[in-house]
Order: C-alpha cells, then structure tokens, then sequence
C-alpha cells in the first residue's frame, strides 16, 4: 500500500537524495534471488512504486531481464506545483527538495530561490525519463502521460498488458469497470506563486537551458 522505498534499500543506497551509481555483485545477487523467488510463489508479475527508480532503471533492467518499468510523466507546470507543496508537506522547508533534485552534488544542499529549484527538478526528470528510454528501449519502458492516463486508462492497461503480459484485454470492458480517473489539476498554491512557476520555464526555455522537445510552449500556454 506504499512505495516500495524500504524494500529497495536493501539493496541501493539509503541516501535517497543521491542516485544509484552501481549495484555490488553481491546486491545483484541477492536481487536475482528475492524477485526469482517471489515470481515462483506468487506465480505472477510483481508490481513495485519507486519514485526514485527513473534514475536507476538501467541498473536494474541489467540485472532482472524480465523487468518492465512504467514511467509516469505529467504537466510540467502540476509537477513543479506538486513538488512545491511536498517540500512544505514533508521536510517542511522550501528550500529543500523533496526527491532526488539532479545529479551534481550541490543539488543536494537547501535551494535559495524554491521556485526555480522545482521548475529545474522539473526539466532534470524529463531529462532522465528521455535518457532511460533510450537506454534501456521503449519495449521494456513506457512513457505514460499522467493527464493520458486520466482520461482514458483502458487503453494504458491494454498497451501494458500487450506489451509487457502478452494478453490483449478487451478495452470496451475495461472501460466499463476501470471508466476515468479524475484529474488533479487545479492551482493549490498562491496563485502569484503559480503564475512565477510559468514564468520560470518560459525564462529556462528562452535562455536555451532546456533541451529540446521536453516542454513544449503549448504546456506554458493552456496552464495560465
């Protein structure tokens, strides 16, 4: 009923605000063993949510060759808010990150200007989602939209099933049973501090700092 944090830490590092640079040859082979023993009881897939994994797919994706990973994207706009909000909700402190916040060490110490430092957490991920889809292939890593998601899940677990079960699901009776999921996209912070974040990745974007095709103006556009 939780993300699989703890369970992960048996093997990756507990500092969960650096990322994974190897696992030890010991740690591959417990891996091996845990998961090869849970598909043989359960005699089925086993379903894990790891926040933090986009940065280390590749690591486990060479070690367990029957794994698949799910990676969910969202609004570039929702996700800075939605980082903004954790950072009060969990440390209690803007200034720091909630997550891993880049791959420099620097990116671990308390931010200065909250705003920006989400909207740049923000573009990192999207950066890793890219990197990790390339390493590992878009037949074992999915790119799934979370506002995709929302409006029309049948036809997300009917590509899952397909690509990675080999079932084909009738999407008219998942429609039925699974039907939308509602969409959280309403403004939840001071709306000055909503209209900054905008106007934040408008300036990145502007300043070139954003690779290409990550966040597109349409993005900016339908969120004022």
């Amino acid at each position: 009923p939780n993300d699989a944090l703890y369970f992960r830490d048996r093997w990756m590092d507990k500092h969960r605000k650096e990322i994974p640079k190897s696992f030890s040859e010991d740690h591959k082979q417990a891996s091996v063993s845990v998961f090869g023993a849970l598909e043989d009881h359960f005699q089925g897939p086993l379903l894990q949510k790891v926040n933090r994994m986009n940065t280390f797919a590749h690591l486990v994706a060479e070690i367990l060759d029957n794994a698949y990973f799910v990676c969910l994207d969202r609004s570039p706009i929702f996700h800075a808010q939605s980082l903004l909000i954790a950072r009060r909700f969990i440390p209690g402190d803007d200034s720091r990150s909630y997550g891993i916040q880049g791959d420099k060490p620097e990116d671990t110490q308390p931010s200065k200007n909250p705003i920006e430092s989400v909207c740049r957490q923000v573009i990192f991920h999207k950066e890793l989602l890219k990197k990790q889809q390339e390493r590992i292939g878009k037949d074992r890593f999915i790119h799934m939209p979370y506002e995709s998601f929302c409006e029309d899940p049948a036809l997300w677990v009917k590509e899952i099933a397909g690509r990675f079960l080999k079932i084909s699901p009738d999407v008219n009776e998942l429609r039925t049973n699974i039907g939308k999921m509602k969409l959280s996209a309403s403004i939840k912070i001071d709306r000055n501090e909503f209209d900054q974040i905008i106007k934040t990745f408008k300036s990145i974007k502007e300043n070139g700092e954003e690779p290409q095709n990550l966040i597109s103006d349409a993005e900016l556009i339908l969120s004022t």
